[in-house]
């Protein structure tokens, strides 16, 4: 939630590398990755699918939100505690293989694939 309130990235548009590898496991926090202090974890934003987007909706949006309550309010989710500091790097987040098409890591020298000079 940090690098969407920080980048404005929605969660469903954001892809999480961590050592060349995508973390698609939701519920894995950093200590069961082995996240250390200086490891840095890779964020590539994906474009949004507007095939999937229906525009064609029968009932119009609502103009405003109505009251609906306290929602999660006294629970976890509802917190606004930071849990940490997030650092957040603007340089490619990878690098494509011209031969093969893997997405390597930007300081990558050599596809981790098939070993073609990036």
């Amino acid at each position: 939630m940090e690098i969407q309130n920080v980048l404005d990235i929605p969660t469903i548009y954001q892809r999480l590398y961590f050592q060349g590898k995508e973390l698609d496991d939701n519920a894995a926090n950093v200590v069961m990755l082995g996240v250390m202090s200086n490891d840095t974890l890779y964020l590539k934003e994906e474009p949004e699918d507007v095939d999937m987007l229906d525009t064609d909706t029968e009932d119009p949006l609502p103009k405003s939100k109505s009251d609906e309550g306290r929602g999660f309010g006294g629970t976890l989710l509802s917190s606004t505690a930071s849990i940490g500091k997030v650092e957040v790097k603007t340089k490619p987040l990878v690098r494509s293989c011209s031969a093969c098409t893997f997405e390597n890591l930007p300081d990558a020298g050599v596809c981790e694939i098939c070993d073609t000079r990036l």
